[in-house]
């Protein structure tokens, strides 16, 4: 699984292009991504692999100018990070990691994100887990 993530972040340019030019693609391919961070063990050199690529992904996309950008994030990705962080106590502060990603570009975006933390996280401690990291 490594060498196969290893080989994605060599193409990263080519698969940009192809998320850009279809939403139904970039669905696709960010659905594998987060089926990935859900299935692999957070110790796992593959999770780390994985997790370093989203984290890369994240910041090409905020860097290019026919990027989604927040759109896709706000409205596919946040919840899916979100049923990551409260399935799995250790991998927190991974997917707290790629939160940070997605949103640094943008501070009024990481404070709406903060906020929304509280409407769909209900369990005290998992919230503040996820507020101490991103605040």
């Amino acid at each position: 699984m490594t060498s196969f993530i290893e080989e994605l972040k060599k193409d990263i340019d080519n698969i940009t292009q192809t998320i850009y030019a279809s939403s139904n693609e970039l669905a696709i391919f960010s659905t594998y991504l987060v089926i990935l961070l859900r299935r692999l063990n957070p110790m796992s050199g593959s999770f780390y692999s994985t997790l370093q690529f989203c984290k890369t992904l994240a910041r090409k996309v905020q860097e290019d100018q026919d990027s989604p950008k927040d759109d896709f994030f706000t409205k596919h990705l946040y919840r899916c990070y979100l049923q990551v962080i409260k399935e799995d106590p250790a991998k927190r502060s991974y997917i707290c990691e790629l939160l940070h990603a997605h949103t640094q570009h943008d501070l009024t975006l990481r404070i709406k994100i903060v906020q929304d933390l509280k409407k769909h996280i209900k369990e005290e401690d998992v919230l503040y887990c996820c507020l101490a990291y991103l605040v």
